[in-house]
């Protein structure tokens, strides 16, 4: 059928290997012409709906209101007992415990534990509020909110440490409770947990610690009391097991200066500075000396009364910025030991020597060798 009109022109490209224009123009026309694949659907993923809370059934018996326990017969059938509406006498009388005996599934289903009453209690005391408007949903919170509540909750004025027996000690810290919560709240509250200031007196008290928190604490208050064995072990573990530590308050007692001679071992290191002549001498001051890689150290005296008449503020002042000189300098980096190549020669030679060792243990008797020490 003519229509009138001219149909469209026909366009023709000339192929050249050197024309890029007409590879674009050849590429994008089979483009067009090609079917697309179709792209494969995404497999449904049928999500089953929750479980309703509130279960409702019909029965022509009339049942009281009250708190129950329903245990499963089978067949459609159900046994249902009303705690609340029970009579105490009636429920604990022998007949009843005879045949809470004879149903292994009853007896199980009504030994309730005083963690499952528990976990009853706070589900019910939780539903209350709720409808209330009395629970406060701390994880809707913006994370902002939550880290300046940690911020002002984890993070101690003082000094924390470890108590072994908390009923001896009314100063503890309730907050941490809070990181004990959940698993998404005790991840929030790490990093705040860890800029709390940990007192420790000796090592073994410390090590009494999870080893994560060894890993990651940053900042230590010591008490120095210049035992022979404690301090040293205990200066020398700061340097070896917390390499993200940071600001060392050292506290200095009276035993440290105030001491007969040959309380304290000999220590080798800075004995020539001025600023050490007072410490030097003292327990655990090379392993004390040894640390690196800190960002400040604080030295305060004991709560000793006489400790203020041994030491000025001065001499202490200036043992403070010795070992902020020292102890500040970058942690050395460990060297690894190299394992020296023996020559070829050299084994050859202990080859030969142990051969000829061997033989001198043989005696040739009758063109034949045997054990010394043997009777022919």
């Amino acid at each position: 059928m003519s229509t009138g009109k001219l149909p469209p022109p026909v366009r023709t490209i000339n192929y050249n290997e050197d024309d890029e224009e007409s590879d674009n123009e050849i590429e994008s026309l089979n483009a067009a012409v090609e079917p697309e694949e179709p792209e494969e659907a995404e497999e449904a993923v049928i999500v089953a709906p929750p479980k309703p809370i509130f279960e409702t059934f019909s029965t022509k018996t009339k049942l009281q209101s009250g708190i129950c326990v329903v245990r499963e017969l089978g067949g459609g059938k159900f046994e249902l007992v009303n705690l609340s509406q029970v009579n105490l006498q009636s429920f604990s009388s022998e007949e009843i415990g005879r045949q809470i005996q004879k149903t292994p599934e009853l007896l199980s289903l009504l030994d309730i534990s005083k963690e499952d009453w528990r976990q009853l209690q706070l589900k019910s005391h939780q539903a209350v509020a709720s409808a209330k408007f009395d629970l406060f949903r701390f994880l809707k919170l913006p994370i902002e909110l939550r880290y300046r509540i940690y911020d002002f909750t984890i993070v101690a004025s003082k000094p924390i440490r470890q108590i072994r027996y908390p009923a001896l000690h009314d100063h503890h810290t309730m907050a941490f409770a809070l990181a004990a919560t959940c698993k998404q709240i005790h991840e929030e509250t790490r990093k705040f947990f860890f800029r709390n200031n940990f007192r420790i007196d000796t090592n073994k008290e410390f090590k009494l610690i999870e080893s994560y928190i060894l890993q990651n604490v940053r900042e230590v208050t010591v008490g120095w009391w210049g035992f022979s064995k404690k301090d040293p072990a205990t200066f020398e573990m700061l340097s070896s097991q917390c390499p993200n530590l940071k600001v060392l308050n050292l506290s200095i007692t009276e035993y440290v200066i105030d001491i007969p001679a040959g309380h304290h071992k000999y220590q080798r290191l800075y004995r020539n500075t001025p600023e050490t002549k007072k410490f030097r001498t003292s327990n655990g001051f090379d392993a004390l000396v040894g640390i690196r890689g800190l960002d400040r150290i604080n030295v305060t005296l004991g709560t000793a009364f006489m400790i203020h008449k041994i030491i000025s503020k001065e001499e202490l002042d200036a043992f403070e910025s010795f070992l902020n000189t020292i102890m500040t300098q970058p942690k050395p980096e460990p060297i690894t030991p190299v394992r020296k190549a023996v020559p070829k020669a050299s084994l050859r030679s202990l080859k030969k020597t142990v051969e000829k060792s061997s033989r001198t243990s043989l005696k040739n008797v009758d063109g034949e060798y045997r054990p010394c020490g043997r009777k022919r």
